[in-house]
């Protein structure tokens, strides 16, 4: 059976979703939240652009904000923003589709591997090298921010392993291709 999704959204609007399923917040507190958990290794969301998501999720009638009270003493009051039962059950529908339908990969290193012959065969190993070393330090940087945020919920465990697990066989792949290359004939 294959789902379909109603409307689609951008992960870091579903992270924000995700977020204040676990409760309300204000966007200085989902900012904080992202942080902790290290959402930004997998998503790109800045906190200038946090006001503009929740936007448009209250747009969409995912969520609504309300004053905070308990804020209002100097300035403005903060708005805390929550979901709406529309807002949670489409964010339990993305779950079920984003864990039972495969996603097609799509990656900027597949297609320059696509045309990796357009370069000079020392040229594609110093990239090949560089790539390497790269992604050899993102997953550094991300197993330092896994173990900073110990002890971790299951979910984000298991996201953390995911990248991992992922980002391990790309390197072994990358390995792979640049030992081709160098026993190859080519330029």
């Amino acid at each position: 059976m294959m789902r379909i999704l109603p409307i689609e959204l951008t992960t870091a609007e579903l992270s924000i979703l995700g977020l204040l399923s676990e409760g309300e917040n204000h966007g200085y507190g989902l900012n904080e939240a992202l942080d902790h958990r290290g959402f930004r290794n997998w998503t790109d969301i800045a906190f200038s652009s946090i006001y503009a998501i929740l936007n448009r999720l209250e747009k969409k009638k995912l969520i609504v904000s309300k004053a905070d009270k308990k804020e209002s003493g100097r300035g403005p009051a903060r708005n805390k923003y929550c979901l709406t039962k529309e807002g949670y059950n489409f964010l339990l529908s993305t779950i079920r589709f984003y864990i039972s339908v495969p996603e097609s990969p799509q990656s900027k290193v597949d297609l320059g591997a696509a045309y990796i012959d357009l370069l000079g065969k020392e040229e594609a190993i110093n990239c090949l090298e560089e790539y390497y070393s790269s992604l050899h330090e993102r997953l550094e940087q991300i197993e330092k921010t896994r173990k900073r945020q110990e002890p971790l919920p299951f979910g984000a465990q298991i996201i953390f392993d995911h990248g991992r697990i992922i980002g391990e066989a790309e390197l072994k792949w990358v390995k792979r291709v640049i030992k081709q290359l160098k026993e190859s004939d080519g330029k």
